[in-house]
């Protein structure tokens, strides 16, 4: 059962108010009936990338990797901007490039993030 939309409106309000602690602690709440809710494993991995524990947030999206067949647009932006933050702009690029192919190039975010992924990392093919 996804996170019902109050507490995804509760969980937003604290992250707002940088009290991550009680974020995290609302959502580890769901979790422990749905380990594997991908609402859930989300916001776990936007509230340790908020606190800067890359490696933490890698781990949660890469659970929320497992449950995707063929890849989720969502996910991948994640593993993307994670993998930008890494300073590993090549794999950045090739994941946000499959995002962009899952999203048809409708989500401007993915599209944004390969742009700043291309200007950092360089267009390499010219």
């Amino acid at each position: 059962m996804p996170l019902p939309s109050h507490v995804v409106e509760e969980v937003e309000a604290l992250k707002a108010q940088k009290n991550f602690d009680a974020a995290m602690d609302l959502v580890n709440f769901h979790l422990k009936n749905d380990p594997l809710d991908q609402d859930a494993l989300l916001q776990v991995t936007d509230i340790l990338y908020c606190q800067g524990e890359f490696d933490g947030a890698g781990r949660a999206v890469d659970v929320l990797d497992q449950t995707k067949e063929g890849g989720d647009p969502m996910v991948l932006y994640m593993k993307g901007v994670l993998a930008m933050e890494r300073n590993d702009r090549a794999s950045a690029k090739k994941i946000l490039e499959k995002a962009v192919k899952l999203t048809r190039g409708k989500n401007y975010e993915v599209l944004r993030c390969l742009g700043v992924s291309e200007f950092r990392y360089g267009n390499r093919e010219k």
